[in-house]
């Protein structure tokens, strides 16, 4: 297969995730929204999982960079070890999604 139209295949697969990733997220947002306290918890998970689209995105693009002798330089490793133990700690995070579904 030609770099060009791997390219373009690469280009559709992302067009692809995106749209699959957006319709995704705003499904779960308006559970959120629609649904009562009780179904929260699933809905923000999916939302949660619906990161993926963001993370296969950046790596389609490199891809496609690295294919079109325009590379980023870029790794992925950091984001194999988990979520970063800066910022805000999960008991702290779900006590936030805890306090914001009690005033719905």
């Amino acid at each position: 297969m030609p770099i060009a139209a791997a390219l373009e295949e690469i280009a559709g697969i992302r067009d692809e995730l995106d749209r699959a990733a957006d319709r995704l997220l705003g499904l779960a947002e308006r559970g959120l929204l629609e649904a009562g306290p009780a179904a929260a918890p699933i809905l923000t998970e999916i939302l949660e999982a619906c990161a993926f689209g963001d993370l296969i995105g950046q790596r389609l693009t490199r891809l496609a960079n690295t294919m079109s002798g325009a590379p980023d330089g870029r790794s992925d490793a950091h984001l194999l070890s988990g979520p970063s133990s800066s910022g805000l700690d999960q008991s702290a995070a779900e006590a936030a999604f805890s306090e914001g579904a009690s005033r719905s």
